[in-house]
């Protein structure tokens, strides 16, 4: 009997202590028609946030040593955007690369988020329009969009998108 119940109890310890772990992630942001730094931040922070439920994200100073050591790796001939982000992704060892592209008009904002596998995998994309938006509305859509981006995630209401 004893045998049985230090069976389970070893059982849900093993299954605590590996579901405490999350996928690595790079977050890349990037902001057109934005001009005021503390919205960006504001954004930012929103980001990292959200997707901190989800996943574990590098550091900004991680990221930005991984950027430099990829342009060096690359000569010109090879050196585009997505070849840079995917050798960062490959140095510094994470399951996904998650982007975000905010572009403010004075219509409506335009907020794509797309996680991509670093080494295999389609991209998933989600672009929202947020017409007459502001941080509050910002920041909603952008919490609607990270949660369909959760790779455990197997179906997201309203989205149709199934994974």
């Amino acid at each position: 009997m004893r045998l049985i119940v230090l069976f389970f109890i070893y059982m849900l310890l093993h299954s605590l202590v590996y579901s405490q772990f999350k996928d690595e992630v790079i977050l890349l942001i990037k902001f057109v028609g934005v001009d005021d730094e503390s919205e960006k931040k504001i954004i930012k922070n929103h980001l990292e946030a959200e997707l901190s439920n989800f996943f574990e994200l590098k550091s900004d100073d991680e990221v930005a040593d991984a950027k430099l050591k990829a342009v060096d790796k690359l000569d010109s001939a090879n050196c585009t955007e997505n070849a840079c982000i995917e050798l960062m992704g490959k140095d510094l060892d994470v399951e996904f690369i998650v982007s975000f592209e905010i572009i403010a008009t004075a219509q409506e904002w335009n907020i794509k988020g797309k996680r991509k596998g670093t080494f295999e995998g389609i991209p998933i994309v989600v672009n929202k329009i947020c017409p007459q938006c502001n941080l509050e509305k910002a920041r909603q859509e952008i919490s609607q969009i990270v949660s369909a981006l959760n790779p455990s995630k197997g179906m997201t209401v309203g989205m149709a998108s199934m994974i």
